[in-house]
């Protein structure tokens, strides 16, 4: 759910989406 969330967030470009894509991303990596 988090990661269709933190897609979808980054599509739309939103600033709290983006942070936390970066962070699950950084995370994941």
């Amino acid at each position: 759910m988090d990661f269709s969330y933190d897609e979808i967030s980054e599509v739309c470009g939103i600033d709290t989406g983006l942070v936390k894509s970066r962070l699950y991303s950084a995370r994941q990596n």
